[in-house]
């Protein structure tokens, strides 16, 4: 049970991370359109 919890844990974390990075990358996609 304790290891398909981790799983689950790591795969939640490994979403989370994305998500950050794609929303940075429009973030600064967006502020180079403004600025050019």
């Amino acid at each position: 049970m304790e290891k398909i919890n981790k799983i689950i844990f790591i795969k939640y974390i490994n979403l989370k991370l994305q998500y950050i990075s794609i929303k940075l990358l429009i973030e600064l996609a967006g502020k180079v359109v403004v600025t050019t």
